[in-house]
């Protein structure tokens, strides 16, 4: 059985407990918008946390949604039933829609620690994270509604345990527990959250680096650098000598197989259901480097499909396509034939996999770096540079 160690630094009552409901204004920080879940902690947020604004286009299609005020630090995006949930300055937040005529209520600081606490994924009134109050980064969890004192440590190795992934009972993470715990030790890792007796399983073990996986409960996908020459990401590298590919592992069968073996680099992929979407450079000339990518999906085991193009002057835009019922959703500071208006810096694109004949379509965009986009059940989650957003997709 997977021994869960309960924090004894901190005890307190669930995040349903949070006392302030008023709505968050512009300008206003999370130090006194934000309520926290836990009672015993004096800390809050930075003074400077501020709501991006000069937000710039809602593009038809698409209902305004709410905007709620992140910290200017605020990544690792999450979307589940609505409600999201981002890491900042080191401690995790939620923000909960509001309902009907009401105010939406605050943003509640979960998880709040002198450690660092990041990459939270939910699904299902589960919480993971990645914490590193042991030393090195651990994979944590606490089921929302429960006292926070039940939260504890799932998984702890040497090495730092990352970028965990969860959907149902399924979770993976980057795993590199395997000394010396470089990227080349970065393996992927699978547990089964419904079965209590289970112990985490490795669904991969060699010498060459594996990152970014997504899961959706039924499929597991990542960076492979197995066909890579150096079998590890060498940041600032020609695309053409940084060869990595999207790999899957099927979980009813245990089946493994290529999703794309094209011969540059392929990154950040997504799944859901027979659809994998990720980030593609191939045929893109590497100089200047960073300046353009593109999108690219598989379908039911059909050819690789190209979806889009974007432009990339900024290497912070370096973001995970979100997929979800045939829409895929990304960051970018252009895409073909569709521009950002005047002022903004970045922006949502989404593409309809039914008809990739059409433009993509312009869904937000800021005088900023947006970190983070997500898809569920035609809601689409924003986060980045002092932004926290949920909105209706129009069908």
């Amino acid at each position: 059985m997977n021994e869960l160690r309960t924090p004894t630094a901190w005890i307190a009552t669930a995040w349903l407990c949070a006392c302030l409901l008023s709505a968050c204004q512009e300008g206003e920080s999370p130090a006194s918008d934000a309520t926290t879940a836990d009672t015993l902690s004096s800390d809050t947020p930075s003074d400077d946390t501020v709501e991006a604004d000069g937000v710039a286009d809602t593009a038809p299609g698409a209902d305004t949604g709410e905007q709620y005020v992140a910290g200017p630090s605020a990544c690792c995006l999450s979307l589940s039933e609505g409600v999201i949930y981002w890491a900042d300055e080191g401690d995790i937040y939620s923000q909960a829609p509001a309902e009907g005529d009401s105010p939406a209520p605050a943003p509640v600081r979960l998880i709040d620690h002198a450690a660092t606490q990041t990459d939270p994924t939910v699904a299902d009134g589960v919480l993971v994270w990645a914490d590193d109050r042991d030393g090195d980064f651990d994979i944590w969890m606490w089921r929302l509604g429960e006292p926070l004192s039940t939260a504890a440590v799932l998984v702890a190795a040497a090495g730092d345990q990352r970028h965990p992934s969860l959907a149902g009972d399924v979770l993976v993470w980057v795993d590199r527990r395997r000394a010396p715990h470089s990227p080349r030790e970065s393996e992927i890792w699978m547990l089964d959250l419904a079965d209590p007796d289970a112990t985490p399983v490795a669904l991969t073990d060699d010498a060459v680096e594996q990152d970014d996986p997504h899961t959706d409960g039924l499929s597991v996908v990542w960076s492979d650098y197995t066909n890579s020459a150096d079998g590890v990401y060498r940041d600032l590298t020609d695309p053409a000598l940084n060869n990595a590919d999207i790999r899957r592992y099927t979980i009813a069968t245990g089946e493994y197989d290529w999703v794309t073996t094209e011969g540059t680099k392929q990154l950040r992929p997504a799944v859901d259901g027979d659809t994998v979407v990720w980030l593609d450079w191939r045929g893109i000339n590497p100089e200047p480097k960073y300046a353009e990518f593109q999108v690219f999906a598989a379908v039911d085991g059909g050819p690789e499909q190209f979806v889009a193009w974007s432009g990339w002057e900024q290497p912070l835009l370096w973001r995970r396509p979100a997929v979800d019922a045939g829409m895929v959703a990304w960051i970018g500071e252009s895409s073909e034939g569709v521009e950002l208006p005047d002022g903004a810096t970045s922006g949502v694109f989404t593409a309809d996999l039914t008809n990739l004949s059409a433009n993509a379509t312009l869904v937000r965009s800021i005088p900023g770096v947006l970190e983070a986009v997500a898809l569920e059940s035609g809601r689409l989650g924003i986060l980045g540079d002092g932004l926290a957003e949920v909105r209706e997709l129009a069908p």
